[in-house]
């Protein structure tokens, strides 16, 4: 299979001869080549190889990979290339997340445009089963997508966070968690989705701007009014009068000269008449509103911080569907419950929103409580996944106590045990894990690992690992026990994710010891506080080194900026904003393939034809430009900054298609033009038997400096120099200059100098498509086969070549490099000048003819231009001649190293035009044969001196080469 593959991109080498490279031509080959040869899967650690491990972010199941996804898969299949081919034994871990909120929802309007039921009515084992599906299929899109972009990873050998032993490996570690005490279930205000039915994250709460209403209500002061000047009432501002029932106190400043007076005095609840304390507290602004604030602990949270600081009662007024509750349930900060519960006014009890919001205010206004009302613009949470408002809700839940876990997570953090790149990402994370409070794991889901909880009748609980061993430890025998509902955070699961991966909790477990703590992971800035400090501080908890102490889950973050859409907005399947990145490189096979998901009336995905997908037809018939996985990753590549927004614009992928296309014609040029064969190595050429000429040797010189640049760069995560200083070189050093000044080489009768350039050429190019790979796979692989075969190699990918490795003491200490470097730089500047020069009659009606240098200021510099003279000729495309035998008016000088006149010719006269060069040509040739008649003279030859004979040689030389420059521009 391995030679069939191999043969048929062999036969694709035609492919070379086009004018610009098909992506869809042979990147499909390639990474079937690559699969066969077995760079996907693990080949088994050697004790002879340094280690490279990475482990990526999971994806969700809830749609395809999207173009933020590709930027990190990008990098990290870099990092895979880049280090197996300096030697390393690499490893790329990959996975998908259940993705708990997000999953349930996607699946839940699946179920309900289908069948027209909810998840209860629906049931919910079939649900969790039909999530299943919706996973299975979810994931082998995903395949599809990785293999496109050209990653290195099989998703076949991947983890799924809800596979049996990650769950196995989850309940494991909640249950040693609730031993030790640090996870522990209690009564806490959270963040509630209505509507969703469900705890979330105060992560994952957005904020937004409404309008809302302000309403002024009166509270009666029912102390005595002796002092008070006959003030009977407080008055409030509060833009949720609905939850009035559940206040426990009115406060003030304590510095507030106007109320500080009412301080331990009492007011009435309204409609309840329920007596409550006035108090102190400096988080009370005096300029905003009436400077008295409500105090509602149980329906916000900096009131319930004030509660917790003046031990006010906290009392539950709202179900957690909103509606209002029969009877409220009062408790303290220890989360005991009081008796002193007080029965809620029939007349309100099971409203909701707006209608019980209608009927408190109806009454207030009956009471003459009410006293005023005024619009104004605030920001409201809501849970951008549900488009629901979200409000605080006092509820039993399980929490992990994180005091010492992030304390810990903070020191490995700052004593360098893991660094952050770019650097500034660890003032967020300090920031983050600074102000972090204890982490609510439990949500209120169907799709999840359920919390490896159970409670008897009379609501005793028990942990453990599974029903038989809780009844066995227990001798519960008889006992009727119910699991828990609730499942477990979906970020729970995931912070455990680096070490789950190989096998924990088993023992002796090979894979952990060899590839944990993982190199470096790649990730985006944006679930620094979701994943990576859990990660951080779940692994330090359950891995340890040999010493005892926690063990890091990776050594180095990469942070990643996020891709996002035109208008600056992050891209993600719930504001409909993503971009597929395959239908970006308008791949009509992609298409084929995910359209049987797509289109496909049997599978559960047949209605999620998204927006972006539209119809191959269309895609085939469009004649847009198909990018190709390679110039993607090399704009992902450029972008990556460490800037934490990315603007993505197809602009930029056109312009990386065109290098491509760049590497693809010198490539071509290079395996047409070679005649030799023979090896060559990136570090023995040239060795000392090598005769290099100047031109070569400065090429060499400066790629081996570039490669030195690329891997300082590559090592600091800066993949956006690293693309940068790839380009640079490849479109200006190489070809702009050494290829366009080598063709002259390859075609000269001094057969040193054609193997010369020819050698030069080959290193150089296999040095830039090692140097490629990383970035740009398949095109790099393509050409290397190519040459493989032009060369008679055993048939091996670019992967298990070497990499180049940059820059030697040697090589900075060699003079030869020096003085080639000097000649060649002082070259490409006169040509530069001289094109200046002509570029500066394109305006006017005259053309440069010929050009005659005159004078050299220096002896070496006269030689370096002879030497190069064909070469500024073809680069300038103007005749050149030397003729220091005459001095003339009119003159130039470059640099102040030589002296120089130009002729001109009126471009409105064309006749004049061919007229003038033909007289030129004229007068050349009596030169060259006046000149020539002295060399064929025996007398002349015996009698002159060597250095007046070698002088006319290189004079006639010179001649001819401006007569061929002339005859030229008279075609």
């Amino acid at each position: 299979m391995f030679e069939e593959i191999h043969e048929e991109i062999l036969n694709k080498s035609y492919l070379l001869f086009e004018k610009n490279f098909s992506p869809e031509e042979i990147e499909r080959l390639i990474y079937r080549f690559w699969e066969i040869s077995g760079f996907l899967r693990d080949k088994g650690y050697r004790n002879d190889k340094e280690v490279f491990c990475t482990v990526s972010p999971p994806p969700n199941i809830t749609g395809r990979l999207h173009i933020g996804h590709a930027l990190q898969y990008t990098i990290i299949d870099m990092l895979i290339r880049y280090h197996y081919m300096n030697g390393k034994h690499t490893l790329w871990k990959g996975g998908v997340d259940h993705a708990g909120i997000a999953a349930q929802i996607v699946v839940e309007k699946y179920i309900f445009d289908r069948y027209g039921k909810n998840k209860i009515e629906f049931g919910r084992k079939k649900f969790i089963e039909k999530i299943w599906d919706w996973k299975e299929e979810m994931v082998q899109i995903m395949h599809i997508q990785m293999q496109y972009l050209g990653n290195l990873v099989s998703l076949n050998q991947s983890k799924f966070t809800m596979d049996r032993d990650v769950s196995e490996a989850v309940t494991e570690a909640f249950v040693r968690l609730y031993e030790d005490r640090i996870i522990y279930r209690g009564k806490r205000l959270v963040n509630w989705d209505p509507k969703l039915k469900t705890v979330i994250s105060d992560l994952e709460v957005k904020t937004v701007e409404s309008k809302k209403t302000m309403w002024y209500i009166r509270y009666p002061i029912i102390d005595p009014y002796e002092n008070l000047e006959n003030q009977a009432y407080v008055v409030v501002a509060t833009s949720s009068p609905e939850t009035i029932f559940g206040d426990s106190a009115v406060a003030v400043h304590p510095e507030d000269e106007d109320k500080k007076h009412l301080i331990g005095m009492n007011v009435l609840l309204p409609i309840v008449d329920r007596k409550i304390p006035i108090i102190s507290d400096r988080f009370v602004d005096m300029k905003k509103g009436t400077g008295y604030v409500r105090i509602t602990p149980a329906h916000s949270f900096q009131d319930y911080e004030v509660a917790m600081n003046h031990d006010l009662p906290i009392v539950e007024v709202l179900n957690r569907d909103g509606s209002m509750r029969r009877i409220a349930n009062i408790f303290y900060k220890t989360g005991r419950k009081i008796s002193d519960e007080f029965d809620i006014p029939s007349f309100f009890c099971g409203k909701r929103d707006l209608c019980l919001r209608e009927g408190i205010l109806k009454s207030l206004n009956h009471m003459k409580l009410l006293i005023g009302k005024e619009r104004y613009v605030s920001r409201v949470n809501y849970n951008e996944r549900s488009k629901s408002e979200i409000y605080p809700i006092l509820t039993d839940q399980w929490f992990i106590n994180v005091k010492n876990l992030k304390e810990e997570a903070i020191s490995v953090v700052r004593d360098k045990k893991i660094k952050f790149f770019p650097k500034k990402y660890e003032k967020i994370y300090f920031s983050w894990m600074n102000q972090m409070k204890d982490w609510c794991i439990s949500r209120q889901l169907l799709w999840g690992h359920r919390i490896p909880v159970w409670y008897d009748d009379d609501g005793r609980t028990y942990v453990g690992r599974n029903e038989r061993e809780i009844r066995k430890r227990y001798n519960l025998c008889g006992t009727v026990l119910k699991q828990d509902q609730d499942v477990l955070d979906t970020w729970f699961s995931s912070s455990l994710w680096t070490f789950v991966v190989f096998g924990w909790p088993k023992r002796n477990n090979k894979d952990l010891s060899v590839f944990h703590p993982t190199d470096v992971l790649v990730s985006g800035f944006d679930i620094i506080f979701f994943w990576i400090s859990r990660m951080i501080m779940m692994t330090l908890y359950f891995i340890k080194n040999e010493d005892g102490s926690g063990q890091v889950p990776f050594k180095k973050v990469y942070i990643t900026g996020l891709v996002c859409d035109e208008d600056g907005k992050k891209m993600s399947k719930s504001r409909g904003n993503m971009i597929d990145p395959i239908l970006i490189m308008q791949d009509r096979s992609y298409l084929e393939k995910i359209s049987k998901f797509m289109f496909d009336s049997k599978n559960i995905l047949h209605d999620e034809r998204l927006s972006d997908i539209g119809s191959s037809q269309k895609i085939k018939e469009s004649g847009q430009i198909r990018f190709g996985a390679d110039s993607l990753r090399l704009t992902l590549a450029s972008l990556s900054s460490g800037n934490r927004k990315i603007l993505l614009d197809k602009n930029q992928i056109v312009g990386y298609q065109n290098f491509c296309n760049k590497v693809w014609h010198a490539s071509r040029f290079v395996l047409n033009n070679i005649t030799i064969h023979g090896e060559i190595e990136n570090d023995q050429f040239p060795s000392k038997n090598d005769k290099i000429f100047s031109l070569d040797r400065w090429i060499v010189f400066e790629f081996k400096k570039m490669v030195s640049r690329y891997r300082a760069t590559f090592e600091r995560f800066r993949f956006d120099m690293v693309s940068s200083i790839l380009y640079g070189f490849v479109w200006n050093q190489f070809c702009d200059w050494y290829l366009e000044l080598s063709k002259i080489s390859i075609r000269d009768t001094d057969m040193d100098r054609k193997i010369s350039a020819e050698k030069t050429l080959l290193m150089i190019l296999e040095g830039l498509l090692k140097l490629s790979h990383p970035i740009v796979p398949f095109v790099s692989e393509f050409v290397w086969q190519n040459i493989n075969r032009i060369k008679n190699r055993e048939l091996s990918s670019i992967l298990e070549e070497p990499f180049p490795v940059g820059i030697r003491e040697d090589d900075l200490k060699e003079e030869k490099n020096r003085i080639a470097c000097f000649e060649v730089e002082t070259i490409k500047r006169f040509i530069v000048f001289i094109r200046n020069l002509r570029s500066q009659f394109r305006s006017c009606e005259e053309k440069i003819l010929e050009i005659i240098i005159f004078r050299f200021l220096e002896l070496r510099i006269r030689e370096i231009v002879r030497r190069y003279l064909k070469h500024i000729c073809k680069m300038t495309g103007i005749p050149i001649i030397i003729d220091c035998n005459k001095q003339y008016r009119s003159k130039k000088s470059f640099e102040g190293l030589l002296d120089f006149t130009f002729s001109t010719v009126n471009l409105n006269k064309s006749g004049d035009i061919q007229k003038n060069i033909r007289n030129k040509i004229e007068q050349l040739d009596k030169e060259i044969t006046v000149i020539q008649k002295d060399l064929k003279n025996p007398h002349f030859l015996a009698k002159a001196p060597k250095k007046v004979i070698e002088e006319k040689m290189r004079r006639v030389k010179d001649l001819e080469d401006a007569k061929k420059s002339l005859v030229s521009n008279a075609d």
